[in-house]
């Protein structure tokens, strides 16, 4: 997928639009918002709107495809959340 940024705004949001897409999606975009809670923490929301494409066979398969969206993101706050705990040589970790 190729995308383009719609909004940039460091360090507050990145916005992202598909400029040519997948095999599988007919339309994405997503942002990444960074919300700061105090002077340790944040709150990362990850927001994406998107449609398959294949008609009905995309529809039946966006309940599973929101799925694995989701476990992605889930992946890649866990792994930001590691490379930021040994950065700043932290040895908490909660989720």
């Amino acid at each position: 997928m190729i995308s383009r940024y719609i909004s940039f705004h460091r360090p507050d949001v990145a916005a992202v639009t598909m400029v040519k897409g997948s095999y599988i999606l007919k339309r994405f975009s997503g942002a990444w918002t960074v919300k700061k809670i105090d002077d340790q923490n944040s709150l990362l929301i990850f927001t994406y709107n998107f449609e398959l494409k294949g008609g009905l066979l995309g529809k039946l398969l966006l309940p599973l495809i929101s799925h694995l969206f989701s476990k992605d993101m889930e992946k890649r706050l866990i792994a930001i959340k590691i490379y930021i705990d040994k950065k700043y040589k932290k040895t908490a970790y909660h989720c």
